[in-house]
């Protein structure tokens, strides 16, 4: 009986408009198309790891004395220290301790 149903199933996909060759490529697309997702998610989770060390920068303003925030990237892993694009002198901070005090001093990669 085993060997009928292996000669009906041909017959059966034929009817139904698939043929042996559509199957076999189905079978070697399945696993490329399942690693080339892994390895763009990968890649996508990697790319978003890399911007999740830039961190809010802080100031000290100085006419004020306020603790304010700007628009400035510093990724907290180098050894120059993370000074204000506006004034090349105002050092960035990490957190906003209260109006007048920010905390840890930055840093960056590139001078």
């Amino acid at each position: 009986m085993d060997k009928e149903k292996k000669k009906e199933l041909p017959k059966t996909l034929n009817r139904l408009g698939i043929n042996q060759k559509l199957l076999n490529m189905k079978k070697i697309l399945m696993p490329t198309l399942i690693i080339v997702m892994g390895a763009g998610a990968a890649f996508a989770s990697n790319i978003a790891s890399k911007r999740a060390t830039v961190v809010p920068t802080y100031r000290i303003d100085a006419i004020s004395g306020q603790c304010i925030q700007v628009e400035q990237e510093c990724d907290n892993e180098g050894s120059f220290v993370c000074t204000w694009n506006e004034d090349d002198m105002s050092v960035l901070h990490e957190l906003k301790v209260n109006e007048t005090t920010c905390s840890q001093t930055l840093t960056r990669t590139n001078p």
